[in-house]
């Protein structure tokens, strides 16, 4: 008797552990990023990533931003909202995100809005947005105006993260 009280506490624990670890816990909407190792999870936005992420807050000091972008993303009159899907520990995530940054802060336009998804070295996030917006890659960046997608930059710019996305915006917003 006493050896199936201990079996059946076993098969519990182990249902446990399976169920624990075989899905994503739900997270509730609003709970704040963080960090785990060099990994960045939760939704946050360009100060955020500065703020925590050193390697990020280091590359953004040293480069400049495309002048011809900023002069772009300056005078942007509709709402436009850029996601950015990166995993923190992703080299070319540090090499084009901080370009981006650069030239969204010299922008300093109200009317982009800047979202930064944090993806794991799976490539998930804890809220689901990589499945929703099929992103394969790091760093991807996705442009919107309300709920259509403009376009987006895959994990490589052709000529920088933030030149890109000024040709998406110069190609899909009236002028």
């Amino acid at each position: 008797m006493n050896h199936i009280f201990h079996l059946r506490q076993a098969v519990l624990v182990v249902a446990l552990l399976l169920f624990a670890c075989s899905g994503r816990a739900p997270v509730p909407e609003g709970t704040p990023p963080g960090l785990d190792g060099l990994v960045m999870y939760g939704q946050s936005d360009m100060d955020w990533v500065l703020e925590h992420v050193t390697i990020f807050q280091t590359r953004y000091d040293l480069v400049d931003a495309p002048p011809e972008a900023v002069a772009f993303l300056q005078k942007v009159r509709e709402s436009v909202t850029i996601k950015v899907f990166m995993g923190t520990w992703c080299p070319d995530a540090q090499r084009h995100v901080p370009v981006l940054f650069r030239a969204l802060k010299e922008a300093d336009n109200p009317r982009i809005e800047l979202r930064v998804i944090g993806m794991d070295r799976r490539k998930q996030d804890r809220d689901g947005l990589v499945d929703r917006y099929q992103v394969e890659f790091t760093p991807t960046f996705v442009v919107e105006s309300g709920e259509r997608e403009l376009g987006r930059v895959i994990e490589t710019p052709q000529i920088d993260a933030a030149s890109d996305i000024v040709t998406i915006l110069r190609n899909t917003l009236p002028r």
